[in-house]
């Protein structure tokens, strides 16, 4: 359990220090619902019609966050639809130049089916559709001049699971999803579907054991501090693992719980899904928490956030870091 590693424990006597060293992200956002204010989980991607005719990116959808739950006439969106998101969205792009446009995701797995929710900053107009080409979405966009910033989600209808494929910027209405998977350079070079293990090269290796603590504000729980720790195994940008909270102090106390993730550059998204097992307390519930961590080498620290509690922060180290670390501390003091 988690309390009773001993890298952990010696670890643990450091990680208060460590996290007054580090810079927490400002507190993660209450309003779980699809947030065009929140950095794109890809990045920004900046286009023009002097650019190549085939503009596609290699990312992750899919979320804790249900399209179903939002109030359609107050977001105003254009193509009601369903399907689970991130918070925050998973590419954002920038436009110059008068055109209409076409925008679709191919998903690597045939059997996935995919939701593409797009908001124009512009317009403040959303546009949504699950019900694309082979059930991968597709989204025209009209002309307009000057410059256009759009916000991409990547949903997936399949509750909570990640969704891997590519993401495509035409000029014209021609290319089709059904094209890109049947055709021969139809749309240009695709990459293969990626295998469990395998690392994006713009991402870092998540795989493996982290542990530390979860701290909560007070007034939100039983306590402002847990011992809370990560199993993750990666599939070039998404995540799939569990997660370990439990009481200080009290070893029969703890959650344990399914998570999915993306991850991207230096940072993880990550969501868990249901608790799949916890201590003996019958009424004691457990937050499902999203959130987002950066990665600092052997750290990951951020904020993170649940329906109906308090947020609060995460700060975890490889479990190899705080083995080198235990053996420090037992040097340090004979022990």
């Amino acid at each position: 359990m988690v309390a009773t590693k001993p890298a952990l424990r010696a670890a643990l006597i450091f990680l208060p220090l460590l996290l007054l060293l580090w810079l927490v992200p400002p507190g993660y956002a209450q309003d779980l619902y699809p947030d065009f204010t929140l950095e794109s989980i890809f990045g920004i991607r900046y286009y023009s019609l002097d650019d190549a005719d085939v503009r596609q990116n290699d990312v992750v959808g899919g979320g804790p966050n249900n399209l179903a739950e939002l109030d359609w006439a107050t977001m105003r969106v254009t193509g009601a639809c369903a399907g689970y998101t991130t918070a925050e969205p998973t590419l954002a792009i920038q436009w110059r130049g008068e055109v209409e446009l076409r925008l679709f995701f191919v998903a690597y797995e045939p059997l996935d089916d995919a939701t593409l929710l797009v908001y124009d900053r512009e317009t403040q107009r959303y546009f949504c559709n699950d019900n694309g080409d082979q059930s991968n979405p597709v989204i025209d966009l009209p002309a307009r001049s000057g410059e256009r910033n759009w916000y991409i989600w990547v949903g997936n209808t399949a509750p909570y699971v990640p969704i891997s494929g590519v993401f495509y910027v035409f000029e014209d209405r021609d290319h089709t999803p059904s094209a890109c998977l049947t055709e021969t350079d139809a749309c240009g070079s695709r990459p293969d579907a990626p295998a469990w293990g395998e690392i994006g090269s713009d991402s870092v290796q998540l795989s493996g054991e982290w542990e530390g603590l979860l701290f909560q504000q007070p007034g939100g729980g039983t306590h402002t501090s847990y011992y809370y720790s990560m199993t993750l195994q990666q599939s070039r940008y998404a995540v799939a693992g569990s997660s370990w909270i439990q009481i200080p102090d009290q070893p029969d106390e703890y959650g344990e719980m399914l998570l999915y993730g993306i991850t991207y550059g230096d940072r993880l998204v990550f969501w868990e899904t249901e608790v799949t097992g916890q201590g003996y307390l019958p009424d004691f519930r457990w937050c499902i928490k999203q959130g987002r961590l950066d990665y600092f080498g052997d750290l990951l620290t951020g904020a993170w956030s649940a329906p109906d509690c308090s947020p609060g922060e995460i700060l975890l180290i490889r479990i190899e870091a705080a083995s080198s670390l235990a053996l420090g501390y037992s040097g340090l003091t004979g022990n």
